[in-house]
């Protein structure tokens, strides 16, 4: 990204000057930046990583399941065009099932149009209540829902982490007068006065300084700029890990997920788009695979060859698609990833702001983790243009604006979080009281178009 790369010359005692300094070029502090430049604003990103990484970065296995609020950011931002095809896969439907046994709860778009019949629903509008989050998901079970949702086709998209990341570098490159990176280059420390905050960075040509308005730290769950800025989060170990990886099929998914909660384990089947014919005979059919398990147990399965680990997969759909094989090359390349949640109680302090996972990092039951954090790059920028003066940001860390972000991000944030971890200790617990009363759930939510209007709502647009 030579147009986008900010020169690290350390030969100037002076420091740079930036509107905001952003910790993380991942796919939401990327996103954070394509937010903000709109607002005039010069926004640097700090990562570690060399930039032809950052330009290109290599699979790993995850497939986000993106909402339709988070399409329509991408497009707004010129970002979902450059998706190819190959990278995207439309998800139609979800199926989900306990112990093996046929699917008790089926999902698509066009749960979204239930309502509450009379006498639960009121015969009256209801006033808005824009900050009080109960209310908000009464309403989601009373009305027709957020714009577009009750004319959604699909419940989102499936689309590859690193296409997407990939596609966000490629536009922040587009505004090289706006955004710059500072690639193999980490975040020491910082200082904060009246007028901005001095960011000290370790790179290639050693420590120079930063000077900055706003600090947004976007660098993960254990983010270390939230630490430095004196901020706490609530770290919870499921002391389970994940393993995702492709594998293809003989019989088509029809563009369906599903998740099954086993005896001890969880699997996950992630509709993908079909893979190009290489005249091998292999199936051209794929999902990506992610088994959910104790972490000793899941670190047992990664050891298996890779057809092993096929068989063993296949056993527990009960041949719904078929023969499981690996994908040639590396396309079958299992990748492990321990579960951990984050819940920051602040998401800002005096010139500083939490996005992404730094904020509300997600267990992915749910798949909800970036579309949470693109919402907080929405949510910050529109909070910041608020309190512009014609087409200027007089600050970008206005204490109004931060304060009006962490609320709203929170309160956004907070009934998907717990409810997320409310489900995670449902359907994980194995005694027999708990999976009996978990199937009843699927069973009474199956039987409810109130419930699954709510449920798939929060699906396509959370």
């Amino acid at each position: 990204m030579s147009a986008a790369t900010a020169p690290d010359s350390a030969a100037s005692p002076a420091p740079d000057c930036v509107d905001v300094l952003i910790a993380g070029a991942g796919p939401t502090g990327l996103s954070t930046a394509l937010a903000l430049a709109p607002l005039g604003l010069r926004v640097r990103l700090v990562d570690p990583q060399d930039a032809a990484t950052l330009a290109d970065p290599p699979p790993d296995g995850r497939e986000l399941a993106l909402t339709h609020r988070t399409e329509a950011l991408l497009r707004d931002w010129g970002v979902w065009d450059r998706l190819p095809a190959a990278a995207r896969a439309p998800l139609h439907a979800a199926a989900v099932s306990t112990g093996g046994q046929a699917a008790s709860l089926h999902l698509d778009a066009s749960h979204a149009r239930s309502t509450l019949p009379f006498p639960f629903k009121p015969p009256f509008p209801l006033p808005p209540l824009p900050r009080l989050p109960v209310p908000s998901i009464l309403r989601d079970l009373i009305g027709p829902g957020a714009p577009g949702v009750a004319s959604a086709e699909r419940l989102g998209t499936l689309v590859s982490q690193n296409a997407l990341r990939r596609a966000l570098w490629q536009r922040c490159t587009e505004f090289p007068e706006r955004i710059t990176v500072s690639e193999r280059t980490r975040l020491e420390d910082f200082s904060r006065d009246a007028d901005g905050v001095t960011v000290t960075l370790a790179g290639p040509d050693g420590p120079r300084q930063v000077r900055a308005s706003l600090l947004v730290a976007a660098d993960g769950r254990l983010s270390g700029a939230r630490r430095m800025a004196g901020l706490v989060a609530d770290l919870h170990d499921f002391g389970r890990s994940a393993i995702v990886g492709r594998l293809r099929h003989t019989r088509p998914h029809d563009a369906v997920a599903r998740e099954a909660f086993h005896l001890g384990h969880t699997l996950a089947v992630l509709p993908l788009a079909d893979a190009p014919d290489d005249g091998t005979g292999r199936p051209l059919h794929q999902s990506s695979f992610v088994v959910t398990a104790p972490s000793e147990l899941a670190r047992q399965w990664m050891a298996q060859p890779i057809e092993d680990y096929a068989h063993t997969v296949a056993g527990w759909l009960g041949g719904q698609l078929g023969d499981l094989t690996p994908a040639p090359g590396d396309e079958s390349r299992r990748h492990l990833y321990p579960l951990v949640a984050t819940w920051a109680p602040r998401l800002v302090t005096d010139r500083v702001a939490l996005v992404g996972d730094a904020a509300v990092g997600m267990h992915p039951v749910t798949a909800h983790g970036f579309n949470l954090g693109l919402y907080s790059a929405e949510t910050l920028a529109r909070h910041l243009k608020a309190r512009a003066r014609g087409d200027v940001v007089p600050d970008p860390a206005d204490p109004v604006a931060l304060a009006a972000y962490d609320r709203e991000h929170r309160d956004t944030a907070r009934w998907i979080f717990h409810g997320t971890n409310a489900i995670v200790r449902l359907f994980t617990d194995d005694r027999p009281a708990a999976r009996l009363v978990r199937q009843a759930t699927l069973h009474l939510a199956e039987r409810l178009p109130p419930v699954k209007a709510l449920i798939v709502r929060q699906l396509v647009d959370a």
